[in-house]
């Protein structure tokens, strides 16, 4: 076999477990395992989970070292420093997930036998059910999260030498709705825990996100596709061999003979469990984010707005700014807001609930639509993202916003492209947008001989203000 799986990676560089495994009619798991153990001298995988047969690469090491001196030799001073005060920040502010092993008065995870698919409902479950309500009583804001594998750390009370157990899962995935609001395990929203990270890396909260910044990437958990869960630990368990790892880590065959509760012994196992947990006030990736944009050179950084606000260059825009349509109305501060959005760089429009902020933002979309500039409308949550594309797009047959994200996001944004890849402008289309150009030319004279009166009668003021002067 091993023979036969050298050959196919040979004349098929770059190939994934599961592709090897169909082609050759070999079960994947015996691919990894020959892959990750026997042949592993002689292949090497990428970021992106291919397997290619391994070359000399001593040339290539000094190179990609030399390619990361001149990145960070180049990055701006500024921009690091920041991004380096908000890592330090986030290990002291990240959630870290444990719980307690143990507890005489129940627990805050209960164990799966299986690892449940995308496709699952949660609610089948009545332990979910349980944990989903218990939640709602809870005085600090929970929510539950799927984890695995899961490591047990011990500590030692000093007054008595009591001993404490903790669960802390090694990778947590969201738990999100549907939209028949059920729940379900996203397996594409993994999250490495720090909590474990800070156990076997031994490094302080100062600097315990730069190494789960590291691991992301060698992970190739900034992909756009996530990998299979199966390589994720198998690779994990390649470039952390020294971690305390007690038993084969197999998402297939979880372990189920011994209860969690009764382990004492420290270490990594091969049980997945729902947990409750504080919510992260983070995005997923930050740290990612935050450490790539530490190395992004000056000339590249010099472009943005960002580079341009810690700078305190002139914000000013060269654009032209026409006149404005208002599709919602608008009081005159909210029109200002408009265009001193569409004057500067940077604007921040700032009030309580209620006061329009959603209009200002549909009626700069299409104010910015109707001159031909690109918008990026994102938003800390989904509610606000899809208030915003409703009222820009209802305004109108064919939608202005393409809104993206994940699992139902993609599909509805995959309708919208086909849909207007494949619509024509029909006559009354061409017909009625000539009507009302012509209607929003006739309003255009209008402002504008409005405003030449307004100044005439302005300057005809000033004037009589110096014959009779106060």
């Amino acid at each position: 076999m091993n023979e036969r799986l050298l050959e196919y990676i040979k004349n098929n560089p770059k190939s994934k477990a599961k592709e090897i495994a169909n082609a050759l009619g070999i079960d994947k798991k015996d691919v990894n395992s020959a892959l990750y153990g026997a042949l592993r001298s002689k292949v090497s995988q990428n970021k992106a989970y291919q397997w290619s047969i391994k070359k000399s690469n001593t040339g290539k090491k000094i190179q990609q070292t030399n390619k990361n001196i001149n990145i960070n030799a180049n990055s701006d001073d500024d921009i690091n420093k920041l991004c380096t005060y908000y890592l330090s920040c986030l290990g002291y502010d990240n959630k870290q997930t444990e719980v307690f092993s143990k507890g005489k008065f129940g627990l805050d995870y209960f164990e799966l036998n299986e690892i449940l698919s995308d496709e699952i409902v949660l609610e089948e479950n009545d332990q979910f059910i349980t944990f989903k309500k218990s939640i709602l009583k809870e005085r600090s804001a929970k929510e539950l999260s799927f984890g695995y594998p899961i490591n047990i750390k011990k500590i030692l009370r000093k007054k008595d030498g009591q001993a404490f157990e903790f669960l802390q899962p090694l990778f947590v995935f969201n738990i999100e709705k549907d939209e028949n609001k059920n729940h379900y395990i996203d397996k594409n929203s993994i999250t490495i825990n720090s909590a474990v990270i800070k156990v076997y890396s031994g490094l302080d909260d100062n600097e315990i996100m730069t190494e789960v910044a590291d691991l992301d990437e060698e992970l190739g958990l900034n992909e756009d596709e996530m990998p299979d869960l199966n390589d994720l630990v198998l690779r994990l368990k390649s470039i952390r061999p020294d971690w305390n790892w007690k038993e084969s880590i197999d998402p297939d065959n979880l372990s189920y003979d011994t209860k969690i509760q009764e382990i004492s012994e420290t270490g990594i196992y091969n049980y997945a469990v729902i947990i409750k947990s504080d919510k992260s006030p983070f995005t997923k990736g930050l740290e990612s984010e935050l450490k790539d944009l530490s190395h992004v050179s000056t000339n590249d950084l010099s472009k943005s707005v960002l580079y341009n606000l810690i700078k305190n260059t002139d914000h000013q825009s060269n654009d032209n700014i026409m006149n404005l349509i208002s599709p919602v109305p608008m009081n005159d501060e909210q029109k200002k807001a408009i265009e001193t959005s569409m004057k500067n760089l940077v604007t921040v429009i700032t009030g309580p609930p209620g006061t329009g902020k959603s209009q200002v933002v549909t009626n700069l979309i299409i104010n910015c639509a109707l001159q031909g500039k690109n918008v990026l409308f994102a938003s800390k949550n989904n509610k606000a993202v899809d208030v915003v594309e409703t009222r820009v797009n209802n305004l109108g047959s064919r939608p202005i916003v393409m809104r993206h994200g994940s699992g139902q996001y993609k599909t509805r944004l995959l309708e919208y492209i086909v849909a207007l890849s494949t619509s024509k402008s029909s006559p009354e289309d061409k017909q009625q947008y000539e009507k009302l150009s012509a209607h929003y030319q006739v309003y255009i004279d209008r402002i504008s001989a409005l405003n030449e009166e307004l100044n005439e009668k302005q300057i005809c003021i000033e004037i009589e203000k110096t014959k009779y002067p106060a």
